[in-house]
């Protein structure tokens, strides 16, 4: 709970042999993780290579994926309850071939569907401008006929009222402008070009071949064929989705069991591999050996495996939180795993991320609605149960401070009944909460640096850990000295500056330079908590500003009172909005910034167990 678990370190030689059989035993065993290995100058070993089904595997893998792209297959696992490749790749090539003809069939009907529509565009065209007959379009020695759109209709037939020519059109525009078929003749093929050219001219191509002689008819039997290719477009897409819906699960069966197999095959490029024998190094949580060894053991006798305790040095990290503390591993995760051996401080993100929280927002009406919430966005959404949680826990502080305060959406009542502040905040008590939030940063910092202190002893960095015990030193003099000059005296002022200059020397002995240039940023990071009262005087200066605004509308009488009702769930939905923002990156802030640096390295590598 306070650090991560313990490792040991294993390692395990054998002859190559065996390679097969004992990684099927780590797979199943999921407990070891794999150092991988990389061979230095004038190592014996070198690295081993893949497995020989390996190739094969990722080549099924990509036939998967592609199958799952083509068919719209999603989802994880399935059934599958053969073992052997070659079904699996017997199967997924007849599935292939199945999909990629009806696939092939569907291309087809697009073509053609492609086509027949185009031809349905040019005769619904040729009916709506007032062509019956094909025949008309075409055999004129001294005549051109041109089919098309123009933006303008009005402007054609003035552009065209100097030149010989007949139009035939329709009054409605259409998406690409007013249908319009022109006869003209060849002679005045340059001034007609120039009029299309000034009326955003769109040409139609209408010569072709055509089965029947009547444009009603042929646009008939088209919509018909166009309406019969739909349907088998259709009917074929069903079919695509059936055999997907029907072979799915199979798929995803295969698909879990390849993984598996691939994750096997490739794991000796993380061994050191000679010509007969092969090692394998890694770490498995303390307790866990006797398991590992027992999962081996019956494979053969020609096993050396040793155990060694992890003290230092290299380690992957697992933490292990359960219950309400789970969920705050969320706000480690996004920062960065701890070290093997360094504390792990999801318990103190349990106490006081929302116990910051809740001194910010403060305040029962929001947080109620933000418990109210996330607890709905907790069970919807299973991705966001982590920070979820976290932010309902949060939420429930911001009640409890809401008591404190006597907050109630800015107010200090609740419908009848009247609260009763422990604390104010703003106005002249603005003093009182500015010093709460300087004292929880003094604690909070100076957690930190005990934090230090331990990591420090636990990595047996003792004069590391002299100069982060000499920050108390130096903290509690300058304090007992400071508090002489407001005539306080707890202790001689003589004694006090000892004490503090005891703590700067054991700063520049422990950290050297640097510990001394960091005192100042000390100050800073505890007076950067004052930020703890800064936001919640936001939040409640902007709640009653808003309460003070509806109020006025509500004495107004008639739709003022609409309005004032309106302006108040606006305003404390915004007012809750950005509470909920500040008090979330701001509490955040102030751990990862004020009190990890003063303790936490981070950069663990996160514990993942072979066939986890």
């Amino acid at each position: 709970m306070f650090f991560p678990k313990d490792m040991s370190r294993i390692t395990l030689v054998s002859h190559r042999a065996h390679m097969k059989r004992i990684i099927d035993a780590l797979y199943e065993a999921k407990v070891l993780h794999i150092k991988e290995y990389i061979p230095k100058e004038g190592d014996y070993y070198p690295i081993g290579s893949p497995l020989g089904n390996a190739e094969k595997i990722s080549e099924l893998l990509l036939l998967i994926q592609s199958l799952k792209t083509q068919l719209g297959i999603k989802g994880e696992g399935g059934k599958w309850e053969h073992t052997s490749i070659g079904k699996a790749e017997r199967f997924l090539r007849k599935f292939r071939e199945d999909a990629d003809r009806i696939d092939s069939e569907i291309k087809e009907v697009e073509e053609k569907l492609k086509s027949l529509k185009k031809r349905y565009e040019i005769v619904s065209f040729l009916r709506e401008v007032g062509v019956r007959k094909f025949s008309v379009l075409s055999g004129y020695g001294t005549l051109d006929v041109t089919g098309g759109y123009v933006s303008d209709l009005e402007a054609l037939k003035n552009g065209m009222s100097g030149i010989d020519c007949e139009i035939f059109g329709s009054d409605r525009k259409r998406e690409k402008g007013y249908p319009v078929v022109l006869f003209t003749r060849k002679e005045d093929a340059e001034k007609v070009r120039e009029v299309l050219g000034s009326v955003s001219f769109s040409r139609i191509e209408t010569r072709m071949e055509w089965r029947r002689k009547a444009v009603e008819e042929e646009e008939s039997v088209l919509k018909n064929e166009i309406h019969g290719l739909e349907r088998r477009k259709s009917e074929l897409e069903r079919k695509l989705r059936r055999i997907g819906k029907e072979r799915g699960a199979v798929l995803l069966g295969i698909e879990k069991s390849l993984r598996k197999e691939i994750t096997k095959s490739e794991v000796p490029l993380k061994f050191a591999v000679s010509g007969h024998t092969f090692m394998v190094q890694g770490w498995v949580p303390k307790g866990k050996e006797d398991f590992l060894k027992k999962r081996i053991a019956g494979i053969t006798d020609n096993i050396y495996f040793s155990v060694e305790d992890v003290r230092h040095g290299e380690a992957p990290t697992q933490i292990d939180n359960r219950g309400p503390l789970r969920p705050f591993e969320f706000f480690l995760r996004l920062y960065s795993l701890p070290k093997y051996k360094e504390v792990d401080p999801t318990f103190l993100l349990f106490i006081t991320y929302p116990l910051i929280f809740g001194i910010m927002l403060g305040d029962i009406g929001y947080g109620l609605v933000l418990f109210l919430t996330f607890a709905f966005v907790k069970f919807r959404l299973k991705k966001l149960r982590s920070v979820s949680s976290v932010l309902m826990a949060s939420s429930l502080a911001t009640i409890i401070f809401g008591f404190v305060f006597g907050e109630f959406f800015g107010t200090e009542h609740i419908l009848w009944y009247e609260l009763h502040p422990l604390i104010h905040r703003g106005g002249q008590h603005m003093n009182q909460l500015l010093i709460i939030a300087i004292s929880i940063g003094l604690v909070h910092v100076n957690l930190g640096i005990l934090f230090g202190f331990i990591n420090s002893l636990k990595e047996r960095h003792y004069r590391h850990a002299f100069g982060k015990f000499s920050w108390f030193l130096l903290q509690t003099g300058g304090i007992l000295y400071g508090l002489t000059l407001f005539n306080i005296r707890l202790l001689d002022p003589g004694v006090s500056l000892v004490i503090l200059l005891t703590g700067v020397i054991g700063l520049a002995l422990g950290e050297g330079f640097i510990g001394i240039v960091e005192i100042p940023t000390l100050i800073s990071n505890i007076l950067s908590y004052a930020r703890i009262a800064a936001v919640g005087l936001a939040s409640v200066s902007l709640a009653v500003i808003v309460n003070e605004m509806a109020e006025g509308m509500f004495h107004a009488g008639g739709i003022f009172l609409i309005m004032g009702v309106m302006l108040l769930i606006a305003g404390h939905a915004i007012n809750t909005m950005i509470g909920l923002l500040d008090s979330f990156l701001q509490s955040l802030r102030l751990h990862y910034v004020e009190m990890f640096s003063k303790f936490y390295h981070g950069n663990g590598e996160p514990y993942k167990p072979f066939g986890s």
